[in-house]
C-alpha cells in the first residue's frame, strides 16, 4: 500500500521541485516537509495541521489534493484521530461532555448566593457613614492670602 510520504516525495520530483522550493512556497521548514515525506508522523503535529501541510503541499506542486487526502487518511489509523467513531472516540466524547448539575448541588449554591446577598444588605445597614464634611477655602482679596474654614471646631 502506498503511503503519503512516498506519494508525496514521488509527486514533487515528478514536478522537478525541491524540498526548498515547496518549503517557501508552503511557509513550513523543510525539515518537517521531510518528516512528512518519510511518514514520521510522530514528529509532526497532528490533527488539522498535518492534513494542512498535505492540502497545502499538494497545491504547491500542483498536484490532486483529493488524493492527498485520501492517503493520509488510510495511511494513519482512524484512532489516531480524536473524534473518529469507535469505542475510544465515544470515551473521549463522553468524557467532553458538560456536566449537569445535581439538584441538592444546585439549591446549595442557590443558598450560598442568598446568604452572600443577605449578608451584604445587613452589612451595609450597621456601618453609617460619617457625615461629610467639606472645607470652604476664602482668598483675601486685600492681603492675597488664603484661609481655609471648617465647620468642625479644633
Amino acid at each position: 500500500m502506498e503511503t503519503i510520504g512516498g506519494f508525496l516525495r514521488s509527486q514533487r520530483e515528478k514536478a522537478g521541485k525541491s524540498l526548498d522550493d515547496v518549503s517557501g512556497a508552503i511557509k513550513v521548514r523543510a525539515s518537517l516537509l521531510k518528516d512528512l515525506e518519510g511518514d514520521h508522523f510522530e514528529r509532526l503535529p497532528g490533527g488539522v495541521f498535518l492534513r494542512g501541510y498535505v492540502k497545502s503541499y499538494m497545491k504547491a506542486i500542483g498536484g490532486d489534493a483529493e488524493r492527498g487526502m485520501e492517503l493520509l487518511d488510510a495511511t494513519l489509523a482512524p484512532a489516531s484521530y480524536p473524534l473518529a467513531a469507535g469505542p475510544a472516540a465515544q470515551d473521549f466524547n463522553a468524557q467532553s461532555a458538560p456536566r449537569k448539575l445535581k439538584p441538592l448541588h444546585l439549591a446549595a449554591v442557590i443558598l450560598a448566593v442568598l446568604g452572600l446577598a443577605a449578608a451584604a444588605v445587613v452589612s451595609a445597614g450597621k456601618f453609617d457613614a460619617a457625615p461629610a464634611v467639606s472645607a470652604a477655602e476664602t482668598t483675601d482679596a486685600d492681603s492675597g492670602t488664603s484661609r481655609s474654614f471648617s465647620p468642625i471646631k479644633q
